[in-house]
């Protein structure tokens, strides 16, 4: 049972690296492409930057469930 429970946080940690990259990159290359568009949004990067995840955590748990596959569409 430990070796499924380690195996699935290794994957949910492998995939939210892969989103971070998948997500992060090709927005910092436009906002660097685009200054009027980086000045649009950083106002809204700093402001997450500053709120806590255990903060967040509760109210993500609420919308999405708790699970890597909890929301199913």
């Amino acid at each position: 049972m430990l070796e499924v429970l380690g195996l699935a946080t290794a994957l949910e940690i492998i995939l939210g690296i892969v989103l971070a990259f998948v997500t992060s990159i090709p927005l910092a290359i436009f906002m660097f492409a685009r200054p009027g568009i980086e000045k649009g949004l950083a106002p809204f990067l700093v402001a997450s930057e500053a709120v806590p995840v255990f903060a967040l955590a509760p109210l993500l748990v609420i919308w999405l469930g708790y699970g890597i596959w909890s929301n199913e569409w």
